[in-house]
């Protein structure tokens, strides 16, 4: 995603290399395998609509990382430290490999929209038609500066920790 740079506002839109204008949102999963078949059908048909009268450019961005369990771990050691008996100690050190394997073995999907306009007022009207449009099949979040930075970092650079 090649852009300039982020606005200086509180909206930190992406202003890209023409002069336009982009929006990162974050998009709640629905998690349809939880749903019942009549509710499958309810966010899907949601979801075409939107896409059916949605007419500005969008993209859609999924991405997979590791699943965070930092402050997990950070609890368990404290345990550890406080543990009296080398059973307790064992048991932790149980749960800090499981912890451990889990962010190694396991991922996290996560959704991002890439919203594109040709003007900053153009671009919060396409924000507020994915709001009001997407329905339970979209649940678009605002992201903050930071984590902007970062995913554009992330996307920017999707090469620099592949194995060869």
């Amino acid at each position: 995603l090649r852009y300039k740079r982020l606005t200086d506002d509180e909206h930190a839109f992406l202003i890209l290399e023409d002069d336009t204008f982009a929006e990162l949102l974050q998009v709640e999963g629905v998690g349809l395998a939880t749903l019942s078949a009549q509710q499958v059908t309810n966010v899907l048909n949601t979801y075409l609509t939107f896409l059916r009268r949605y007419m500005d450019d969008i993209t859609i961005i999924t991405s997979l990382y590791p699943v965070e369990v930092e402050t997990q771990r950070q609890y368990w050691i404290r345990k550890y430290d406080k543990a009296e008996t080398e059973t307790q100690k064992r048991y932790i050190d149980d749960k800090i490999h499981m912890l451990d394997l889990t962010h190694e073995q396991k991922t996290n999907q996560e959704y991002m929209l890439v919203l594109f306009a040709d003007t900053e007022e153009d671009l919060k009207t396409n924000i507020m038609r994915v709001r009001n449009w997407g329905g339970e099949a979209l649940k678009p979040h605002r992201m903050t500066r930071e984590k902007k930075e970062a995913k554009l970092e992330q996307l920017n650079n999707m090469n620099m920790n592949s194995k060869d």
